[in-house]
C-alpha cells in the first residue's frame, strides 16, 4: 500500500482493490477486521486503521442511544461505520447514520441516508470538513450532516434548507444547552446527551 499525505495525516491507498461500488462492498466485507476500515471515493480505495479513543466511542454511543430512544425503529435504521453509505462517487462508512428501514437483509450499504454524524479523529479530521462534506451533501436524501469534536462539547451542523440547498457554512454549537433538530426524523439531539461523560474545554488562563 502506498502512503499519501493529506495535510497533517496519512491515508493508506489500496491500489489493487475494486473500484466499482458493489464490487468494492463485497471485497471490503471479505477483509479481516484487523486490517482496518475501507472507503471508496472517486475511484480510489483507502484504508483507515480502526484505533479510536474512549472519547470517540463514548460520543458515538451517546448519539446512538438518543437515536434509538427517540427515533421510530419501524421507519428508520440507525447504524454505525460497519455498514456502508453509498455516495455519488463511492462508498463511505460514517460513524453514525440514520436511513429508512431496508428490506434486503443482505445489503451491505444504503444510498438513502437522512442523517450522518462523524466524530473527529486525527486520521479523518481533514476530510470530514472537505471531501466527506461534499460527498454527503450531494446525496439527495440527506437532511443533516453533523461533525462532533471528541475533546469538548462542540459540533458543526449542516442542515438542508427548505429549498433543498445547503448553507455555505455550518452552524457551530458549543456547550451543553442546545439541541439539534434532525430533519426527516422528527427528533432532536441534545448536546448535553451527546457529550455526556466528555469534559468541558479547559478555561484559558
Amino acid at each position: 500500500m502506498n502512503q499519501t499525505t493529506h495535510r497533517s495525516f496519512s491515508i493508506a491507498v489500496v491500489p489493487d482493490a475494486p473500484t466499482d461500488p458493489d464490487a468494492f462492498l463485497r471485497w471490503s466485507a471479505s477483509q479481516p477486521r484487523e486490517v482496518g476500515r475501507f472507503e471508496l471515493s472517486n475511484g480510489v480505495v483507502t484504508r483507515t486503521m480502526v484505533n479510536v479513543t474512549l472519547a470517540h466511542t463514548r460520543i458515538c454511543t451517546n448519539i446512538m442511544r438518543q437515536l434509538l430512544k427517540q427515533g421510530d425503529e419501524t421507519r428508520f435504521e440507525f447504524g454505525t461505520a460497519d455498514f456502508g453509505v453509498k455516495t455519488k462517487v463511492g462508498v463511505r462508512g460514517p460513524d453514525i447514520f440514520a436511513a429508512p428501514v431496508g428490506t434486503d437483509l443482505k445489503a451491505l450499504s444504503t444510498d438513502q441516508p437522512i442523517f450522518i454524524a462523524e466524530v473527529l479523529s486525527p486520521s479523518t479530521a481533514g476530510i470530514d470538513f472537505t471531501a466527506k462534506l461534499r460527498e454527503y451533501t450531494a446525496i439527495e436524501s440527506l437532511m443533516t450532516y453533523m461533525i462532533c469534536s471528541q475533546d469538548e462539547p462542540r459540533v458543526w451542523v449542516w442542515a438542508r434548507e427548505q429549498n433543498g440547498s445547503w448553507p455555505l457554512d455550518p452552524q457551530m454549537l458549543e456547550g451543553r444547552e442546545a439541541s439539534i433538530p434532525l430533519g426527516g426524523l422528527g427528533i432532536e439531539l441534545a448536546l448535553a446527551e451527546i457529550f455526556r461523560g466528555i469534559p468541558d474545554a479547559p478555561t484559558a488562563v
